[in-house]
């Protein structure tokens, strides 16, 4: 006799998004891109790192996520963490700063793109930081860009 397990509502998806990569839930209404964009990089240990950079969207239609997967297939992603590592001279840094600036290279680049596939696509901290805005503005409309996360794992480490 097998057993079946059911879970309903937010619980599902929550469960779901806890085990895959960046292990991290999404509010309501929020929509993380997948798969995620490929960024390697060799660290200054020596150690290659292998990413996933997700990208979170809120007011998105099919059209536009499916615009928005793609960006993962650009041929800039070849190669850019060193790259980029190269271009900061941050190739002598510790792992913990490489990791922060390949992680912001990544997002100002992936949001850079999200912007040209999504014409008039909103940054939701600018959003919210317009002093202009009303406190009562009610919900933001249209496709907004609402943050990232950055999954990676090491290999070459002492312990494996």
């Amino acid at each position: 006799m097998g057993v079946v397990l059911v879970l309903t509502g937010a619980g599902t998806m929550a469960t779901y998004e806890l085990s895959i990569p960046p292990f991290q839930t999404t509010p309501a209404g929020v929509v993380r891109v997948r798969p995620g964009i490929p960024v390697e990089y060799t660290d200054s240990l020596g150690r290659h790192v292998e990413c996933l950079a997700f990208l979170e969207f809120m007011n998105i239609d099919d059209n536009q996520y499916q615009r928005l997967a793609a960006i993962r297939d650009s041929a800039i992603w070849v190669g850019w963490g060193d790259r980029t590592l190269r271009e900061l001279g941050l190739t002598d840094a510790s792992p913990e700063q490489q990791f922060i600036a390949v992680s912001e290279a990544t997002r100002k680049e992936a949001v850079r793109q999200a912007a040209a596939v999504i014409p008039g696509l909103g940054i939701m901290s600018e959003i919210l930081a317009d002093p202009d805005r009303p406190v009562d503005a009610g919900p933001v409309e249209g496709p907004v860009y609402t943050g990232h996360a950055m999954s990676c794992s090491e290999s070459g480490d002492v312990d494996e």
